[in-house]
């Protein structure tokens, strides 16, 4: 006696159409499979540039704010005007030595040390800026954030006597 399963493969078997398009439903169904998932890695890298554009707009953007700016206050103020933004988290202006935060969209923090920041990943993107004095960026595809770092100069803003001089912005 034969089961319903045996029953079905000996119906599958036995039927020229089922043993031509059950392959072809098969190949299909791949395809459709890995043609969804490059379709997502295309979208997510065209995601991933245009964020990475984004970010360079906003950094240069900040740059010139900084760079033209004569006070810390109006550093303070172009990057809160930032940090409203749409999908704008946090706006971080360092300089000095050591390295102090000067600006922020989070004011608590302004004055400290970029050493004693909590945030690890903000202090390790900001350290690497100010070592290598190159753009940095970290991309988090689950998260869906960037973070987008840049070396600045401040040479008009005199904080204690002194020039600020170099620094590193994070978006």
């Amino acid at each position: 006696m034969k089961t319903i399963f045996g029953k079905l493969l000996d119906h599958f078997r036995t039927r020229l159409h089922w043993q031509i398009s059950l392959p072809l439903l098969l190949f299909m169904l791949f395809v459709g499979v890995s043609g969804s998932y490059g379709l997502r890695i295309v979208i997510q890298d065209d995601l991933q540039a245009e964020f990475l554009q984004r970010g360079e707009l906003a950094a240069h953007s900040i740059q010139y704010a900084v760079e033209t700016a004569s006070i810390l206050g109006g550093i303070q103020r172009y990057v809160a005007a930032m940090g409203a933004e749409d999908d704008v988290d946090l706006v971080v202006v360092v300089a000095g030595q050591p390295a102090r935060m000067v600006a922020s969209t989070e004011r608590v923090l302004i004055g400290e040390e970029v050493a004693l920041l909590p945030d690890a990943n903000v202090r390790g993107i900001l350290n690497r800026v100010l070592g290598s004095r190159t753009r940095q960026h970290e991309f988090d595809r689950a998260a869906g954030h960037l973070a987008y770092a840049s070396p600045v100069l401040i040479s008009n803003v005199v904080a204690g006597g002194v020039s600020l001089g170099k620094g590193a912005l994070l978006i």
